[in-house]
């Protein structure tokens, strides 16, 4: 299988598991930045999707909170009122696990949680979560595991 196949197969399981729905139905909802639509896709609350998120990535849902720009008092208020994830956090989410499905397929998946809280010297010895908080820092991870992609697959 190759790593592109891989690393889309991945994706669309872990798309699926968070959100309940596929990377191609949310990337279109979220270009068009169509709130109805997300919140039609999107069927858990802020606080279990929080959770599955961290679930996924193995990530502490104190170090999940900031890459999906909420916080703890967001999670409390949204258990058992059922309220959506906005456009911003759902965008930030979908962008975490895609680069988590790309790491994925570099590593086993019980080895991405460890690498992902690992300090990298290349990433002026930030832990990559560290990067997903920020787009910027989301872009700078994206291209290091492509650098990772072609020293693997080259």
């Amino acid at each position: 299988m190759s790593q592109t196949h891989l690393f889309q197969q991945q994706f669309e399981t872990y798309s699926t598991e968070v959100f309940g729905a596929s990377p191609q139905e949310l990337r279109r909802s979220l270009e068009k930045a169509d709130d109805r639509a997300i919140a039609v896709l999107v069927k858990t609350s802020t606080a279990d999707w929080a959770d599955q998120f961290s679930a996924l990535t193995g990530l502490t849902k104190k170090e999940v909170y900031p890459i999906l720009g909420i916080s703890q008092a967001t999670v409390s208020r949204s258990r058992g009122s059922n309220a959506k994830p906005s456009l911003d956090v759902v965008d930030r989410a979908f962008q975490g696990i895609e680069l988590f499905a790309r790491t994925a397929a570099l590593l086993d998946r019980e080895q991405v949680s460890a690498w992902l809280s690992t300090p990298k010297q290349h990433l002026d010895g930030q832990a990559p979560y560290q990067l997903l908080q920020t787009a910027t820092g989301r872009e700078r991870l994206k291209r290091y595991l492509e650098s990772l992609e072609a020293v693997t697959y080259g």
